[in-house]
């Protein structure tokens, strides 16, 4: 003769999801990449102080060189 067990139904309650939670999730993402790409990511160099450049404002460039 076969035993048959009947387990008692578990206290957690097991709902389907639609993904919303995902797709929230994909949004935060991509909002702190758009916030470190655009205000983290150029405040870096001012940070550190920058690098300044001096370029004068006319180049003397002779192409036709004498021997």
């Amino acid at each position: 003769m076969a035993t048959i067990v009947n387990n008692p139904p578990s206290n957690v309650q097991h709902t389907e999801e639609s993904g919303f939670n995902f797709i929230i999730g994909i949004v935060l993402l991509l909002l702190f990449l758009y916030v470190l790409f655009v205000y983290l990511i150029p405040a870096i160099p001012r940070g550190f102080g920058g690098t300044q450049v001096n370029v004068p404002s006319q180049l003397n460039v002779n192409l036709h060189q004498t021997k």
